[in-house]
């Protein structure tokens, strides 16, 4: 009876479009303001049907004090940054001019552009909003590196970092606010991005910024935030047609199964096997080689991760502009004995060694992982044993250093930092030699006193751990969406959502 129902009112709605002139536009519900002088235009084969992205009413829509991702998500849309990040990882300017750098100082020179109320950007602005996004849960990681922010003028902004970095730039994707603005109304303040936020009978809608300072044809020309009460449910929501696109980090280690289409979200998680050098048969750099050579890179990817995942032999992403031809390193069984026999005795104690492997219980995928890990391991002539832990005690073991191998995960930020796991402060240095070769090399790469490429030949000649991929997520599309949008990418997951469009005629599930 519904699918009679949905059938009457689809030839229902059909009929009206047609005595309406075919559908092209005229009988939009609420029309797109402009300035004098300003067009904002849309597909010829657009049609009024507004796109709806997931957000919680339970959290705030403010850049800075948003805890959940999803609402977190929405400041890309709302609001422009010095510079944006594509999909290699590459610095691309937003609010910014130009740049030039000194030593630990980088200048950046403002383009002269406003705020959605008219409101000139100036240098106090950004100022203001980096000591926001410093405190900020989203951007304290990636600014870490950033003593201060300071106003020169009304079009210049000095940073001064902490240590060399050559790919700075990369970590400005911060929202700039005005200066002293707050949250009004219940909505976060106005922003110079591509779309302002309003409220109409209590809900909250994103139409576009007549001001923003780029020409852009709207496919999303009306865009709907449905409140959502359990983020866990974001994919059956685009699966239903209640939402229109949705992202999952599968952080839980699962991905379910809906009827939406669905394309990999390339994430900038790296996974890593820890080896505890701290351990007498794990000092040898060869027996390190060996451990990697002895592991099958797509199998951990495919049989754990469900292909969600892109196999990596180094400990810069894949996708990042600064890699040349970047290859993966095949599973190599006979090299990896050979590297043992080289090291005479150190060798046979490390094949007599009973090693630990320590997993996070409380993730399927990365449980599979390790299982598939120590397999390997085995076949390869070492002894190795499983210890899987809920997620609380398994960091606690981490700290401790009580293991011999360890699988985990850190989110590297947009400059491929690695402090994490050369630093005695990082979060993932356990069991690394924090003064070793590779750590030494690293320092010197951001120094630029050698290149990337110098750099990974010292890594994978010491491997301090061992890369094994960069983790994906998923990317929820409703099937009624044309086929020619942008895939979303970790730096910015709503980029491509300007140009969302229904097609005319939609071919629903």
């Amino acid at each position: 009876m519904k699918r009679i129902c949905a059938l009457l009112a689809a030839l229902l709605l059909l009929a009206l479009t047609a005595c309406n002139g075919g559908g092209d536009g005229n009988n939009a519900t609420e029309p797109i303001s402009t300035l004098p002088g300003e067009t904002l235009t849309q597909p010829q084969d657009a049609v009024d049907k507004p796109v709806r992205l997931p957000y919680s009413t339970s959290d705030s829509l403010h850049p800075y004090e948003a805890k959940i991702a999803m609402n977190r998500r929405i400041a890309s849309l709302l609001y422009d940054s010095l510079y944006r990040v594509d999909g290699s990882y590459k610095a691309q300017p937003g609010l910014a001019a130009s740049e030039s750098a000194d030593m630990l100082v980088l200048t950046v020179k403002i383009r002269k552009e406003v705020f959605s109320d008219g409101t000139a950007i100036a240098a106090n602005d950004v100022a203001a909003s980096f000591l926001l996004a410093k405190k900020s849960g989203e951007y304290k990681e990636r600014l870490k590196n950033f003593k201060s922010c300071k106003a020169q003028g009304d079009d210049t902004v000095v940073f001064t970092l902490a240590r060399g970095d050559p790919y700075a730039a990369a970590c400005l994707d911060f929202p700039i606010l005005p200066s002293g603005s707050k949250s009004a109304d219940g909505l976060p303040p106005i922003g110079s991005g591509r779309y302002i936020l309003k409220e109409e009978q209590g809900a909250p809608v994103l139409t576009p910024n007549p001001r923003w300072h780029e020409k852009l044809e709207y496919g999303a020309a009306r865009i709907i935030l449905n409140n959502i009460t359990d983020p866990d449910t974001i994919a059956d929501g685009v699966g239903i047609g209640s939402l229109s696109f949705a992202v999952s980090d599968l952080s839980a280690g699962t991905a379910k199964r809906v009827s939406a289409r669905t394309v990999q979200l390339p994430l900038n998680n790296l996974v890593y096997l820890a080896i505890n050098t701290g351990k007498r048969a794990l000092t040898e750099p060869k027996l390190r080689q060996a451990v990697s050579l002895l592991l099958d890179r797509e199998d951990l990817v495919l049989g754990a991760f469900q292909g969600n995942a892109r196999p990596a032999d180094t400990p810069f992403n894949p996708a990042w502009y600064v890699n040349e031809n970047p290859t993966v390193q095949t599973q190599k069984r006979d090299a990896a004995q050979k590297l043992i026999d080289e090291t005479g005795a150190t060798g046979k104690q490390l094949q007599q060694t009973a090693l630990t492997l320590l997993a996070n219980k409380d993730n399927p995928a990365k449980l599979e992982c390790a299982r598939r890990i120590m397999n390997a391991l085995q076949v390869g002539g070492l002894k190795v044993t499983l210890k899987s832990l809920p997620l609380a005690e398994y960091k606690s073991a981490a700290a401790r250093g009580a293991f011999d191998l360890l699988l985990g995960e850190v989110r590297l930020t947009n400059n491929m930092d690695l402090t994490a796991f050369f630093s005695q402060n990082g979060g993932a240095h356990y069991g690394i030699d924090s003064a070793g070769r590779a750590a030494q090399s690293y320092g010197e790469f951001r120094r630029s006193a050698v290149t990337a490429a110098d750099f990974l030949k010292v890594f994978a000649a010491d491997m301090p751990f061992v890369p094994l991929m960069f983790r994906g997520g998923l990317a929820y599309y409703d099937r009624a969406l044309k086929a020619d949008i942008t895939a979303a990418y970790d730096a910015d997951v709503y980029a491509g959502v300007p140009d969302f469009r229904y097609s005319a005629y939609p071919n629903t599930p």
